[in-house]
């Protein structure tokens, strides 16, 4: 019951986005289409309205009222979808409608389409929600250690669209200091040691530490018993399987992960060249009267509006990183009085290589720190080619230990203006998880995860999260 309404209620609010964004299209500019060829424009017509359905059918199939995918799967599927079916309806209308002039209706359409379907959603999903039928009972179930699970937590509470509600979590032979460890990561998250009982509607994830088929065995027998769905997280630490697809052999328990992802290619670097130079340049026009504003008041206090030091690019290859100053004039000294008198403060400096209360911070700082605007001008770093709009933060020398021997990865591209930590905590998380947020980027880049990131840091920005 609650899984038909959950699908009714989603297929619902695509139907409606489709409908609605068909109908806004037409109030725009589609009254002029029926004007001389009244049956031309009805067969355009039906042809939206089929190819509507089978975008529809096509979101059925790929399980989006179903196994509810991730949010930016989501929107790359749906945006994807919208664009290959609005290039078949203007290929059919210039083919066999070619007297109906619908261009301009049928991209309408399409993108209203598209922002309306990911708009409808979250209503369904917000609908759904308040009658508490949203909420995925989830059950976590390790084995051998915690580090597995606590890297599904993580990943499970970094999913905006999905609301998986952690019902129970399950440490099978772990050590006293390891649910220790977990329990001072997580104190907010009740355990146990034993398998718990499954309920008949809830997800089940397992999350083994290394292969263990006892466990396995064990857990699943438990899980399909009770008739509930399950997942595993493979044990790969160190090993990245986002993209990876799977092959199935008739007859044999194996399954074949085959890499799909092609990095650091001819084309890759085109691209993402130009959309770094590209999105510099239009960013640096567009903000130019804030940049003067900024300057300004930076110089108030008597010191330069701003600031510049050597960091580490690509390959090495060191060069100057420009910020609006946001430190007073004499910042090193007053750090190094600072840290010496503060033992604490000292020790947050050397794991973190940050100070949430820095006392060298002016004013005006706070307010560019809080808001990121003092990264502005690291737009000129990107028109030069020195950085990125997207990548690892640019370093200084003594921040490479951090790194220790996932420093190649940083060196293999141009450090960004944001990255996949700034929206992933920024400064909330470790330096530990910065680095290993870093090393995924880099080894998993393509354009899509790009935009996802600038996407992700607007609002973050905007919502002011883990700044400071």
């Amino acid at each position: 019951m609650i899984v038909n309404l959950r699908r009714s209620v989603l297929f619902a609010s695509d139907v409606t986005a489709m409908s609605a964004a068909t109908l806004l299209a037409y109030v725009t500019v589609g009254e002029h289409m029926a004007a001389d060829h009244h049956v031309q424009y009805t067969r355009m017509l039906m042809t939206f309205f089929i190819l509507a359905a089978v975008c529809i059918g096509y979101f059925i199939h790929k399980g989006h009222y179903k196994w509810r995918n991730p949010w930016w799967q989501q929107v790359r599927q749906t945006v994807r979808t919208c664009v290959i079916f609005m290039l078949i309806c203007l290929l059919i209308n210039a083919v066999a409608l070619p007297d109906v002039h619908a261009k301009l209706w049928i991209v309408l359409t399409w993108f209203f389409g598209a922002v309306f379907v990911l708009s409808f959603r979250w209503v369904g999903r917000a609908f759904l929600k308040k009658a508490e039928h949203w909420d995925i009972p989830t059950i976590l179930i390790g084995g051998g250690g915690t580090e597995n699970v606590t890297e599904t937590i993580y990943a499970l509470r970094s999913e905006p669209y999905l609301t998986y509600a952690l019902k129970d979590v399950a440490l099978i032979g772990c050590s006293d200091e390891q649910l220790a460890q977990f329990k001072a990561r997580h104190p907010d998250i009740p355990f146990r040691t034993d398998i718990p009982d499954i309920p008949t509607r809830s997800m089940t994830i397992l999350c083994p530490e290394q292969n263990d088929p006892s466990f396995l065995k064990d857990c699943i027998d438990k899980v399909l018993s009770a008739g509930a769905r399950f997942a595993i997280v493979p044990p790969t630490h160190g090993f990245s399987l986002y993209g990876l697809q799977t092959q199935f052999f008739f007859g044999h328990r194996i399954v074949l992960l085959e890499s799909r992802i092609r990095i650091r290619t001819a084309w890759g670097r085109v691209t993402k060249m130009l959309l770094d130079r590209v999105g510099a340049a239009v960013g640096l026009i567009l903000l130019s009267p804030l940049f003067f504003v900024l300057a300004r008041k930076v110089k108030q206090d008597g010191g330069p509006a701003f600031y510049n030091q050597l960091r580490i690019g690509r390959n090495g290859k060191k060069f100057k990183c420009w910020k609006f100053r946001s430190m007073i004039v004499n910042a090193d000294k007053v750090l190094e009085d600072y840290l010496a008198s503060n033992p604490e403060a000292r020790e947050e400096y050397a794991r973190d290589f940050k100070l949430k209360n820095d006392p060298r911070i002016t004013k005006v700082g706070h307010l560019l720190r809080k808001s990121s605007l003092d990264e502005i001008p690291q737009l000129y770093n990107v028109l030069k080619g020195e950085m990125s709009l997207v990548g690892p933060r640019p370093i200084v020398d003594a921040e490479v230990p951090y790194y220790a021997d996932k420093y190649d990865h940083y060196l293999s591209v141009r450090p960004g203006i944001t990255g996949l930590w700034q929206v992933s905590g920024r400064n909330d998380i470790t330096y530990d998880e910065r680095v290993s947020l870093d090393v995924w980027y880099v080894d998993n880049w393509n354009v899509w995860n790009d935009i996802v990131i600038i996407l992700k840091t607007i609002y973050v920005v905007l919502a002011r999260k883990g700044a400071y």
